[in-house]
């Protein structure tokens, strides 16, 4: 019997006897619709953020391969040429040592 069919019967029978019922019904409805919808939301924002954890996953994986690709490659580098990576670094040296020097 839903609230309306009860807030009726009130009308016909002892309606003082019977409105704090309806009242409490009608309450207690309104509390399981908000229920529902609360968690209807809920439920939309789990997925929404499950779809988010799996796109970034996806991202740092993808992040993740390139650094491989970029250490294996300098590696490679610095053991076909490692006169030219010596130079290299003593020249980032100097010049992080300039720039810190002015400070």
């Amino acid at each position: 019997m839903t609230t309306a069919d009860k807030a009726a019967d009130a009308r016909n029978g002892d309606a003082a006897t019977k409105f704090p019922d309806v009242a409490a019904d009608a309450v207690n409805d309104s509390l399981e619709a908000t229920a529902r919808e609360a968690n209807r939301k809920i439920d939309g924002a789990r997925a929404s953020v499950a779809h988010s954890v799996g796109q970034a996953q996806k991202g740092v994986r993808a992040v993740r391969q390139q650094v491989r690709e970029v250490n294996e490659s300098s590696v490679d580098y610095i053991r076909q040429n490692p006169w030219s990576a010596v130079g290299i670094s003593a020249g980032i040296g100097l010049l992080v040592g300039v720039i810190l020097g002015r400070r």
